[in-house]
């Protein structure tokens, strides 16, 4: 018969009605008869069944009531007493662990002496398994099976979830015997195992529980009965989680599956004699009536079902059915021969375009020829054809769009290439040049003021990488790194860099990391300082007063992954609420006069959102007009392993700290950081209050460089006249540096700038202990490298200040002897004229007359000298689009590095590889 055949084709349609007007009359008439024997031997069944279903009820609950009544005798027994309390107090005496005490030898020795009693009351009740003690702590001090159980704790070891926990538990509670229910218990090898607890006492106080696993053939057997099999009958029981507990011939089905008591719910009921009876398809496939009696013991609710195979009952029947069948049987092949043959004639045609029908849609553009004298029949067959027809010619056409959407995703991809490395090269130089002014002797202003420079002109190569990122996650060729890295000194450059534009329109702008407890992560340091870039920079571009708050918290841990969570609240303009659905569309602001005012393309927290949802998180913001917003993301990290909590180098517990500020913000940051590391915190948000809340108990006043009234030139004035020992420390703006000399003459022992850093609070703290003051500066001192006394490097790039800046860093780093090539010509040129050897080679890859690439091939097939063959090959390139460093590593090179230059990147590679 075709797939394609239903009750629904034609063909099917014609067949039916033939067969139902000549056989229905017939069935019909069979039919009565059959059922009114049926009806008879229904009745007689349903009362063989109901006795069965009563009796096997019955024993189940008096079998339980005596097996109650067995153990709470034995948990009054003065043996069963004393051995709990001999484990108990022994085990708290030797002060063990749980697993240490039942391996000892006092153990060995307690358990010799009681065994023997528990022993004989096993070998007396045939249905004890196992006998248990446990203490009220859930420990298992004794099992006589010795099974893995022993020396677990029920309320959280291994087996804290099963049923004999919870029948513990409740024995724990109510001081009550209960049953645990039947379940497959692991240290029994899986077998089904059933549990009653009772509470042990001693002087009418609840000191553990006396457990029995029982042995359960007894109850078993009730559903096991070959006779009653045999005759039809069959019983099984249902706990109230819908597993099997008992029955259905199988073993290997107890608890374990699961039989769908709703089938009473749905399936035909009938009340015959006052009994309610079920007729539907049973868990082993057999078509049955049934009856169901609810048992409950010791608060577990189970479901007695007792079913009669139809099949059985109504054997008697049988033959008188087949007979009826039989008839009716031959009277459907005639006609259904006589009805096919009819129909055949009539659907041919219509088979035929279905076939094609059916080959179109898998694929197939076959024209159809269908023979047939029907007009309807030739026309469908004629616009079919004219339909393959139409598809051929427009396949062709979707091809050519194909090919040429293809080539116009390569341009674009080229062309994003090309200008992620024109951008990298000259920003490689301001970053470059910016490093190794660091380099040089600078005074602590300077090396500050070189730090935001350095700090700017990151966040400036994130913010074009804006551009280059939408154009790659268009293109999806986005990638993402993770580097290990100090979360809380990237969060305080990072609000470094971003404070004195905030600073110049009058705007504060406050860290805080107080929930950042973990120093190291693992995530992508660019990405991340990306997002923040872009939600702090559209903070500061719409807000012209208040602050701007930076909220970072490290949560949700779970094993070595957590969640970094980062707030940006502004006291800005705000945005309405009919708007905030197209922040995150490109190039989307609020309106165009949003636009006009305050400039921006509006990519940024389109990159901002797909960047967070890559790193498996999300953004949300709230916002209300004229009272400011709260933009958000949240990305998943790793924690890194040699993390440690951030604490500060010194011991600063129970030191006293009064915080002089009016920014409440700004003192609530403060006091719950100090706090955290067992300082006691005092506030004033005024200079006169400051001087009533001073004591000779404080160790440290920290004092915000806006205070009036006595201002802070007079307050730490009349405080060092009143207080000798006190710590004084000015906390003011970054352009604020200039004057330190002046905080010193006047009697401050410190300061630093707003927005205030970890590694600020620090080096503040250091000056209680030591003589630390305003005027000594930190010098830095990098550990020496100790270089191989074969050293020489051959640096190729074309472009003239990234050689200057690479040669630089070089020789900061101790690296003096390089040499230089344009191409990858003059490289090969260098490498085989060469008197000294080479260590390495430091290669860009895009320079014209032979880029790197090339280059690394000629050296890797001996073009330079076969002793050059295997020299390290670094690329050093501003490609930085996804594939670029498996190109590298394709060509034959070694190890990458992108532009512009990350210095610790650059030292770790250059140690790998000449230290080799």
């Amino acid at each position: 018969m075709p797939k394609y055949f239903s009750l629904h084709t034609l063909k099917s349609t014609l067949l039916i009605w033939f067969v139902l007007l000549s056989i229905v009359p017939l069935s019909i008439s069979s039919y009565v008869g059959y059922s009114m024997s049926k009806e008879e031997l229904k009745t007689s069944a349903i009362h063989e069944l109901t006795t069965t279903s009563v009796n096997t009820a019955d024993f189940i609950k008096n079998w339980f009531h005596y097996r109650k009544t067995d153990i709470s005798s034995w948990t009054k027994n003065r043996t069963t007493v004393e051995f709990l309390t001999t484990l108990e107090t022994k085990m708290q005496k030797e002060n063990s662990f749980l697993n240490e005490y039942i391996n000892s030898d006092f153990y060995v020795e307690i358990t010799e002496k009681y065994t023997e009693d528990l022993i004989n009351l096993t070998n007396e009740y045939d249905y004890v398994y196992d006998l248990f003690l446990i203490s009220k702590n859930g420990d298992i001090l004794y099992t006589l099976a010795k099974e893995k159980d022993l020396g677990t704790n029920l309320i959280n070891g291994n087996y804290s979830k099963t049923n004999l926990s919870k029948s513990f538990k409740k024995t724990l509670f109510d001081e009550k015997v209960h049953f645990s229910d039947l379940e497959l218990y692991e240290p029994s090898k899986n077998l089904p195992a059933g549990f009653m607890t009772a509470p042990i006492l001693l002087n009418g106080e609840l000191i553990g529980v006396f457990a029995v696993q029982l042995k359960l053939n007894k109850i078993f057997d009730q559903f096991d009965k070959k006779d009653a099999i045999e005759g039809g009958f069959i019983n099984y029981l249902v706990g109230e989680d819908s597993i099997l507990k008992a029955g259905l011939k199988n073993s290997n089905k107890v608890l374990v599956d699961s039989i769908d008591l709703g089938l009473f719910k749905n399936s035909s009921l009938e009340t015959i004699n006052n009994v309610k009876v079920f007729h539907y398809e049973d868990p082993l496939g057999y078509d049955v009536i049934a009856l169901k009696k609810e048992i409950n013991i010791l608060g577990v609710k189970w479901t007695l079902v007792s079913e009669a195979k139809t099949s059985i009952v109504y054997s008697q029947v049988d033959e008188l059915k087949i007979n009826a069948i039989f008839f009716v049987f031959l009277l459907f092949l005639v006609v259904i021969t006589v009805s096919f043959v009819i129909a055949r004639r009539v659907t041919k045609p219509l088979v035929d375009l279905t076939y094609a029908s059916i080959g179109l849609a898998d694929g197939r553009r076959e024209s159809i020829k269908i023979d047939s004298r029907t007009k309807e029949i030739i026309l469908l067959s004629e616009n079919f054809n004219k339909m393959i027809s139409n598809i051929h010619e427009n396949e062709k056409e979707l091809l050519i769009a194909k090919e040429l959407a293809e080539q116009n995703e390569k341009s674009k991809a080229e062309f994003l290439a090309s200008m992620s490395h024109e951008i990298r090269t000259p920003m490689n130089g301001v970053v470059g040049m910016v490093n190794l002014l660091k380099a040089t002797k600078l005074d602590s202003t300077q090396l500050h003021y070189t730090e935001l420079a350095q700090g700017s002109a990151e966040a400036l190569l994130s913010i074009i990488n804006d551009i280059l990122d939408f154009s790659k996650i268009e293109a999806g060729k986005l990638e993402l790194e993770d580097v290990e890295f100090n979360l809380r000194d990237e969060l305080g450059n990072f609000a470094e860099a971003n404070a004195l534009k905030a600073q110049e329109k009058g705007v504060e702008l406050i860290l805080d990391v107080v929930d950042v407890k973990q120093s190291l992560i693992i995530s992508d340091i660019t990405r991340v300082r990306q997002m923040m870039t872009n939600l702090v920079s559209n903070a500061i571009k719409f807000t012209s007063e208040g602050h701007i708050l930076i909220h970072v918290r490290l949560d949700e841990f779970k094993s070595d992954s957590a969640k970094l969570f980062v707030d940006v609240h502004d006291s800005g303009i705000g945005i309405p609420a009919n708007k905030i659905g197209l922040l995150f569309e490109s190039f989307s602001q609020v309106d165009g006069s949003t636009t006009r005012k305050y400039g921006g393309t509006g990519l940024g927290l389109s990159i901002t959102k797909t960047l967070s949802e890559m790193m498996g998180g999300e953004v949300s913001v709230t916002s209300k007009v004229g009272e400011g917003s709260i933009f958000s993301f949240n990305i998943a990290v790793k924690v890194a392993k040699s993390s440690v909590n951030v604490t500060p180098s010194i011991s600063v517990e129970d030191k006293q700290v009064l915080i002089v500020d009016s920014s409440t913000i700004t003192t609530g940051i403060l006091k719950a950081q100090f706090e955290l590391w067992g300082m006691n915190v005092t506030s004033a948000i005024s200079s006169e209050i400051a001087l009533q809340k001073c004591n000779s108990d404080i160790d440290l006043v920290l004092i915000d460089l806006n205070m009036t009234e006595p201002t802070y030139e007079e307050l730490v004035k009349e405080l060092k006249s009143k207080f000798e020992n006190i710590k004084f420390v000015i906390m003011g703006k970054l352009d604020s540096a200039i004057n330190i000399t002046h905080y010193n003459s006047i009697g401050f022992d410190h300061f630093f700038p707003k927005p205030i850093t970890t590694k600020d609070l620090f080096s503040t703290l250091k000056i209680l202990s030591d003589n630390s003051s305003i005027e000594k500066e930190q010098e830095s001192k990098e550990d020496i490298i100790v270089w191989n006394e074969h050293s020489k490097i051959l640096l190729v790039d074309d472009n003239m200040t990234n050689k200057l800046v690479a040669d630089g860093i070089l020789e900061n780093f101790g690296l003096e002897d390089v040499d230089m090539a344009a191409d990858g010509f003059e490289a090969l040129d260098a490498l085989k004229n060469s008197k000294n050897e080479y260590a390495i080679v430091l290669m860009d890859c895009q320079m014209p007359n032979m880029d790197g690439y090339e280059a690394t091939q000629c050296i890797r097939k001996g073009d330079a000298g076969d002793r050059y063959k295997d020299i390290p090959v670094i690329a050093m390139t501003a490609n930085a689009m996804e594939g670029d460093k498996q190109k590298c590593f394709i060509s034959g090179m070694d190890d990458y590095i992108s532009k512009p230059i990350n210095l610790d990147q650059f030292k770790s590679v250059l140690i790998k590889w000449i230290n080799r």
